[in-house]
This record gives C-alpha cells, structure tokens and sequence, in this order.
C-alpha cells in the first residue's frame, strides 16, 4: 500500500505575461517508458549529402522526395544549425515522440537531434537523420545502414513551452502547435467553459498539432501531460492566429523514475524578481554543518542542504552543488526530480 502524501498548495508570486503555470504531478506511474531507455536500430539519412548540398536559403528539412512532411514543421519552427530526425512508425507511438528530442550514439560519438517527422517502415529502432553532414557526427556515410543506438533526452536548448494557434483557427474549430517542450508531448487537454477538461486531437500529419472544438473565445488554460507522466497547466493562452505565445513554465527534467507525487501551484504577482546581489563570504567547502550562515550586506540568513521528500516554502534558501538557491515556489514533499539544478526558474532560482 502507498503511503499517503498530504501535499501542501501555496499561492506564491511570479508574474512572466500573462501565463501562470500549475505543475500537478511528477511521476512515473503512467510514463510511455522507463526514464534513459536505450534502443537500438538502424540509422540513416536523407536530404543533402556530398553530390547534393543543402540550400543557401533552406531553412527546413523534408524537402526532399523521399522526406514525409517535416510533420508540420515549417520556416521558423526549424534551424538550420539544428539536428533533425525521422522516427519509425511503432517507436513513434502513435506521433507522442513528435518534437521530442533523443540522443543518437554511433560508431563517432553521439549526438542529439530532434523528431520532426515519421518514417513509414514498420521496423522498431530505426531512425532517418536529415542530411549526410549530421549523420557523419555519429558515424560513417559510406558505411550505408549502420546499427546505433538512442535514447529520448530533454530539450537540449531549454526555455519556456510555446503555442500558436493555426492560421484560421476560430472559437468553434481550432489547430493549437506546441513548441520547446522539454520531453515529448503525450496528451493536451483545454478547459471548457463548464470547467472540465476536454482532450484535444493529435493531428494525423504530426507536427504537435492538436485540434479543439468549440473551444470558446479564451483566453483558455491549457493542460500538457507529458510521456512521464508529468502534468502542468499554462493559463492565459490567447486566440490569436500564427503568432507564437511563450509560457511562463515546462516540464521539469527527470533523472530518475521516481512514483513520488508533488503539487506546485504559482499565480501571477507583482513582485519582482529577486536580484543577485548577496555574497557568500566562505567557500562551500569549508562549512560542514547542515545549517549554514549566509551573509548579506544588511543581515545573516540561514539556510541549509537541499534535500528531497522535504517541503520547502517561498523564500527559503538552500545550497545544491555548490549553488545557493532561493525557492520561488512554495513545496510539499518535493520530489528527488525537482532539485534546484533541474527546477531552475520554476522553483528555484540562484540567488
């Protein structure tokens, strides 16, 4: 039997727009698979290569014949800087790995690219990189179809999530395009206006595109859970069509496959941002005690080392790596996943 975790919600401030983020549960109970998974399959790649270049002006892939779609991604959804990817049908789950980003390993090392379209083979493992150059960074082009291995990591470029509604979309009938989100996207839900919660339609084409009905005029809260499980709320999303909409919060990384359930709740303030300008006045080595003094130019705070399964409240300060963090968001028994380094911005921030 579970034990049972009184959690505590506490209104705190944090005013980033319009948004205000709600994360409401961390765990892996209903996770698509394990957290650092390895499989295995064949690479390849498509697009350019030596005898056809990319473009000067190309600024996405699938561009050619024996690309799909770019799973809806177009323009400046795309860099060129970037690595892409086609993934298999099956390990696709059913389009649930689409902008999600995994971790290549071959022969010349490994390297991070994202998914932005499905191969239509029915072969597990397998991966499509997009052009010869990138899939010379994990191993040789002449070596045709080699064995390599992957794993679905976090966003590597970090930042808040992102909406844009589809050109054309209205209050009766609406497209809505997830973007930056830190693991892949499993499910996307809005609030009517009854207060319940709908789920919205993956889109066949991919590209993290979710249709809504009746939806309303907004501005709607939108609800994201993730392949782990993980669920957060973005409120203040507005109607408005092909521009891009930042959020105030994403989805926390994960390094374990921790069950443990948190609840974190912040709401819009006008309080600042606190500022940078406290000093510790002794190396982090030197201090051996749990509780630890420090300084300021106008007084001595305590704080102390950060540790899981202990709730924290809005103003505390505690050291992790060598780090001193000030929470943000007030925490019950926080889980192992949501330590100061990994929650940074969301719950914590240096200070």
């Amino acid at each position: 039997m579970k034990k049972k975790i009184s959690l505590l919600l506490v209104l705190v401030g944090l005013l980033i727009g319009s948004f205000f983020i709600q994360v409401l549960f961390a765990g892996s109970e209903n996770a698509l698979e394990e957290v650092n998974k390895v499989h295995s399959g064949e690479i390849t790649y498509y697009g350019p290569d030596s005898n056809n270049p990319i473009p000067a002006d190309s600024i996405f892939v699938g561009i050619d014949n024996n690309a799909a779609n770019c799973g809806g991604y177009v323009g400046d959804d795309l860099e060129p800087t970037r690595n892409y990817c086609a993934m298999n049908d099956i390990d696709l789950r059913n389009l649930q790995l689409m902008g999600g980003y995994i971790e290549i390993t071959g022969a010349n090392g490994k390297e991070t690219f994202m998914i932005v379209d499905k191969l239509p083979v029915q072969i597990s493992g397998n991966v499509d990189i997009y052009s010869e150059i990138n899939f010379n960074k994990v191993a040789n082009s002449f070596d045709g179809r080699v064995e390599a291995t992957w794993k679905i990591v976090s966003n590597p470029f970090g930042g808040m999530i992102e909406f844009r509604f589809e050109k054309g979309s209205t209050e009766d009938w609406a497209n809505l395009q997830i973007f930056n989100h830190t693991y892949p996207i499993s499910k996307v839900e809005f609030k009517n206006s009854i207060g319940t919660y709908e789920t919205m339609t993956r889109a066949f084409d991919g590209g993290n595109f979710f249709k809504g009905l009746n939806m309303g005029k907004g501005p709607y809260t939108i609800r994201l859970t993730d392949i782990y499980g993980q669920i957060i709320e973005e409120n203040g999303v507005n109607l408005q069509s092909s521009a891009k909409q930042k959020g105030i919060g994403n989805f926390p990384i994960k390094t374990t496959n921790s069950n443990s359930t948190s609840t974190y709740l912040t709401t819009p303030s006008k309080n600042p941002t606190p500022t940078n300008d406290n000093l510790i006045t002794e190396p982090i080595s030197t201090i051996t005690s749990s509780t630890k003094k420090y300084n300021t130019t106008n007084t001595s705070i305590n704080y102390s080392t950060w540790k899981s399964n202990k709730s924290y409240t809005m103003g505390d300060l505690v050291e992790y790596n060598g780090v001193i963090y000030k929470c943000i968001m007030s925490q019950s028994h926080a889980s192992p996943d949501w330590n100061p380094e990994n929650t940074k911005f969301v719950l914590w921030i240096e200070n």
